[in-house]
């Protein structure tokens, strides 16, 4: 009995760990991070900073010489 509780409740701590990594914000976007389109609720005030827009490149371009698409 003492070694079936011991096997339930070391799976039970498993299952724990494994969970706690799924409740951390994962909606926070820092600095120079990557936004998909489709994507909501996020938080990128860490990304703007003081800015009050955001730019949108097309895929294969260059961020740092081209200018972002319209």
């Amino acid at each position: 009995m003492n070694a079936r509780f011991a096997v339930v409740m070391m799976v039970l701590v498993a299952l724990a760990v494994m969970a706690f990594p799924a409740t951390a914000a994962i909606n926070k976007i820092p600095a120079g991070g990557e936004v998909f389109l489709g994507e909501k609720g996020l938080d990128v005030s860490a990304a703007a900073g003081g800015s009050s827009q955001i730019a949108w490149w097309q895929p294969g371009t260059n961020t740092e010489t081209e200018q972002p698409a319209d």
